[in-house]
């Protein structure tokens, strides 16, 4: 976690905390579609996920 100054805005943490979990959520999405890409070539099928 990260300390946040005193002078920053309600407005600007707010934008932050959305921009953080949006980047969350991608890698997460990324990291599940990865993990599936193994899966599918260790069982020996191509996967096609678009």
């Amino acid at each position: 976690m990260f300390h946040l100054a005193p002078q920053h805005s309600s407005r600007a943490l707010s934008e932050r905390a959305a921009q953080r979990s949006e980047h969350l959520h991608a890698v997460r999405e990324a990291r599940a579609e990865a993990r599936a890409r193994r899966r599918a070539a260790r069982e020996g099928r191509r996967s096609d996920t678009t």
